[in-house]
């Protein structure tokens, strides 16, 4: 057995070598690269034969193979090709530039003025800050006034629908709405008076009462 096998291989190796295996190579290579996607092993064969006069394949064989050699070198060859186009195709895709990863945007630079009005210097923010908290125990003071002077019916009463107590809620409100004031360095506008007056403590003693960032951790 292993005689045999060594001859197989033997003569697989010498029909590798033979003249009219390597140009029948070479005919496939260029039948792939003129004909691509319309190129079948029959088409090809026929060429490698002659059988068509008007497209000869270069270069010409002494004898051409016999159909079942045809075949296997015909499909050795075909897949070396697709294997190639397929880094072909790769290699460019990597190569192309990629204008979109290239464009930064426009950009134009912004004009920065220095803070030359009093109003703009730490001590009136620290005035402003010291105001903010005034709204703030201002508007918890009126808070208290509007429940004090309109009260509900009894402490904790359920809601419903008697006239008395949706004027007196609605008084109530449109009071509190009414005078509500509006903090300088906060954009939210808090109807609770507590998170008024805890987001105006939280900026007075963070900017003003801390010496550096790790203090105020």
């Amino acid at each position: 057995l292993e005689e045999e096998e060594e001859g197989a291989a033997g003569a697989a190796a010498a029909k590798e070598k033979d003249p009219d295996v390597e140009a029948t190579r070479l005919q496939l290579r260029r039948f792939f690269r003129d004909f691509p996607g319309h190129g079948g092993a029959t088409r090809a064969y026929a060429l490698h034969r002659g059988e068509i006069p008007h497209i000869k394949l270069l270069p010409p064989v002494s004898k051409p193979l016999e159909w079942e050699d045809f075949e296997a070198v015909f499909r050795k060859e075909r897949t070396a090709f697709r294997t190639g186009r397929t880094r072909e195709v790769g290699a460019r895709r990597r190569k192309r530039r990629n204008y979109f990863q290239l464009n930064d945007g426009y950009e134009e630079p912004e004009a920065t003025y220095e803070a030359e009005e009093e109003e703009f210097q730490a001590p009136w923010r620290t005035k402003s800050i010291v105001e903010d908290v005034w709204k703030a125990e201002y508007y918890r003071h009126l808070h208290r006034k509007a429940y004090q002077d309109v009260p509900e019916r009894e402490p904790l009463a359920t809601r419903g629908d008697r006239f008395a107590d949706i004027a007196a809620e609605a008084f109530r409100r449109h009071v509190l709405d009414a005078n509500r004031p509006v903090l300088t360095h906060e954009l939210a506008d808090f109807e609770n008076p507590y998170m008024m007056k805890r987001s105006a403590l939280e900026r007075l003693l963070g900017e003003r009462c801390v010496r550096n960032q790790l203090d105020e951790r």
